[in-house]
């Protein structure tokens, strides 16, 4: 399901660790990871099965895209980009694809995320948030 809004609360971090992810974003036992929103807040996974893929866009951030993903299956994760196939939340098939990672706080994190409906073929690019940030910066 894609939402658009004019003007949307402010995700904020919940903390630097994301379920499952073996990292703290100190940099023991770093991992690839990408943002998803929860419940407002941003928190970090790796390979999720399900992620709030959470957008601005717009000079001003005026504009809001919000994928729910579900029932993600990564056939790739931790390279240049990732893969996945999944649905949204109303059981439309999609496809996933986090690129452009970026290190910082001793964890990778992806920056940027194509989602492209399969049965429309329309795609979303996406520019997430990122190295645990507590504000989302576009």
């Amino acid at each position: 399901m894609l939402a658009s809004s004019a003007r949307s609360a402010e995700p904020t971090l919940t903390a630097c660790t994301g379920h499952d992810t073996g990292s703290d974003c100190r940099g023991r036992n770093p991992r690839t990871l990408i943002a998803c929103l929860n419940h407002g807040r941003f928190e970090y996974f790796s390979r999720p099965k399900r992620c709030d893929l959470f957008s601005r866009t717009g000079p001003d951030g005026e504009r809001v895209r919000d994928i729910r993903t579900r029932a993600l299956r990564w056939m790739s994760w931790g390279g240049t980009k990732a893969e996945a196939e999944g649905t949204d939340s109303g059981g439309q098939p999609l496809r996933v694809v986090p690129y452009n990672p970026v290190r910082c706080h001793g964890a990778v994190y992806y920056r940027l995320a194509e989602v492209r409906r399969l049965r429309s073929g329309r795609t979303y690019q996406l520019k997430l948030a990122r190295c645990c940030q507590v504000r989302f910066q576009p």
